[in-house]
């Protein structure tokens, strides 16, 4: 995470017996009025952060009588917002988009009396980005495309209207073949993409690769700006990646 972009959030801790307190995310020394420029312009990590509980606590003590212990979750409030010009912000968006895009799928196959051209699987991964996201692929599987997010920056090539065509990460290469097909039909559908190189980057395709699957990995996905920050794509993005996918399939 990026910590300035949680700084003032809103948070619910979530106790080990099921108790859920509410809090708030702030720097150690927030106040302008008692730090001065020490408030303004202390490095936001870790160590300097902290989370206001809105209960009545002073010391370690109280807050273990409330049940909080060492491995509870936080949740944070997501501030999502969908804009009338088609803009949609929020935090964690990448792994919101990629459900809302393979149910959008699949409702769209069920709907139009619809079939893969193959066999297809369908996974939604509880542990996204972590390294073991797929822990198993079926044997017949011979290629795997993760759905998620492209990268917008002022010096990469990403457009949150278009879908994001994963070139290479920092783990590994994507198959060039599926790759090409996938931008022939961008190229003769109309379908708005880029290509491009995440160089701080890993999906559960590239993660099952670096697994010993033998499968052939793709990743697209709508274009994300601000990633792992306060991050915004555009409805055109969404819909793009689902053309593709829908054209693919």
């Amino acid at each position: 995470m990026i910590w300035g972009s949680l700084e003032s959030d809103n948070v619910v801790v979530h106790s080990f017996k099921g108790k859920k307190y509410e809090g708030t995310l702030l720097p150690v020394k927030a106040s302008a009025h008692h730090y001065g420029d020490e408030a303004r312009e202390t490095v936001r990590r870790a160590d300097t952060m902290e989370v206001r509980l809105d209960e009545l606590v002073k010391n370690a003590e109280d807050i273990e009588r409330l049940g909080i212990r060492v491995g509870d979750c936080v949740s944070f409030d997501p501030k999502t917002v969908i804009t009338e010009s088609g803009y949609i912000k929020s935090k964690y968006l990448d792994d919101k988009l990629c459900i809302a895009q393979l149910f959008g799928y699949i409702k769209h196959l069920q709907e139009n009396n619809l079939k893969p051209k193959h066999k297809l699987y369908i996974y939604i991964s509880n542990y996204e980005e972590i390294g073991h996201g797929i822990s198993f692929i079926p044997q017949d599987v011979t290629e795997f495309i993760a759905l998620d997010i492209g990268i917008v920056t002022q010096d990469s090539l990403g457009d949150e209207r278009k879908v994001a065509i994963a070139v290479k990460d920092f783990k590994t290469i994507y198959d060039t073949d599926i790759r090409k097909a996938m931008i022939n039909i961008c190229e003769e559908e109309g379908i708005g993409y880029t290509s491009d190189v995440y160089n701080r980057y890993g999906s559960d395709a590239s993660g099952a690769v670096m697994q010993m699957a033998d499968v052939k990995i793709a990743c697209i996905g709508p274009n994300v700006d601000g990633s792992h920050h306060y991050e915004r794509t555009h409805i055109d993005g969404i819909l793009a990646t689902m053309k593709l996918l829908k054209s693919y399939l």
